[in-house]
């Protein structure tokens, strides 16, 4: 978990992607996707309103699995308005996967893409029960 000095807080896996920099955003190339578990204390995060120093991380143990699959295969998104990815360092095959469910809904009608994605969805559900066992 981050927070910044905004009190904004985001809650990710150690291995989830957060847009950040160490130079505040002061040097373009040095922002990059970082893994949660690099993001210390100083480091600056990437809000929808600029550059934003973290003021803490700490480390949660919880049980669980969500995640959100994104129209666009970058994966990234807003989490209380922090720039984040819905991918871990190790995503080729959860994106490999969301392709495939992003194809069905491009492809096919309405319809047939909802009742596959309910299918996928539980399918996930299931698999995310299975591996926190």
């Amino acid at each position: 978990q981050t927070e910044n000095e905004d009190m904004t807080s985001l809650s990710v896996t150690s291995e989830h992607l957060i847009l950040a920099s160490p130079s505040c955003g002061r040097y373009e190339d040095d922002a990059n996707l970082m893994p949660a578990s690099s993001i210390l204390p100083s480091t600056c995060v990437r809000l929808l309103d600029g550059w934003h120093t973290v003021v803490s991380t700490m480390e949660k143990n919880e049980k669980g699995v969500v995640t959100v699959i994104t129209s666009h295969s970058d994966g990234l998104l807003l989490v209380n308005g922090i720039v984040a990815s819905s991918f871990a360092s190790y995503h080729l095959l959860p994106n490999t996967y969301y392709h495939f469910l992003r194809g069905i809904h491009w492809a096919l009608p309405q319809a047939y893409a909802n009742a596959i994605s309910t299918y996928a969805s539980q399918f996930s559900e299931l698999l995310g029960d299975v591996l926190m066992r």
